[in-house]
């Protein structure tokens, strides 16, 4: 089964700020280290001039955005500072 990351992506962010419980959830599931992995995977491929409609940064724009959007739980918040 072929998994659409940009899709991926988009439900961690969508589920995330939809619901705190959904965001404490992925925080104990070690899903930040995980975003965090891809954030970072994502940066180091992505040339400083890809346009806005490209995989990477779609995918990379969908990360920021979960990490915004956890950055209100405060459980989240420590496991962020730290990655």
């Amino acid at each position: 089964m072929r998994v659409d990351m940009q899709a991926a992506v988009e439900l961690c962010w969508l589920t995330c700020v939809s619901s705190e419980l959904n965001g404490e959830e992925l925080t104990r599931s070690g899903g930040i280290h995980i975003l965090g992995s891809l954030l970072a995977r994502c940066c180091t491929i992505m040339p400083k001039d890809v346009p806005a409609n490209q995989p990477v940064a779609v995918m990379t724009t969908h990360a920021l955005r979960t990490c915004a959007g956890m950055a209100i739980f405060a459980n989240a918040q420590k496991e962020l500072a730290s990655r």
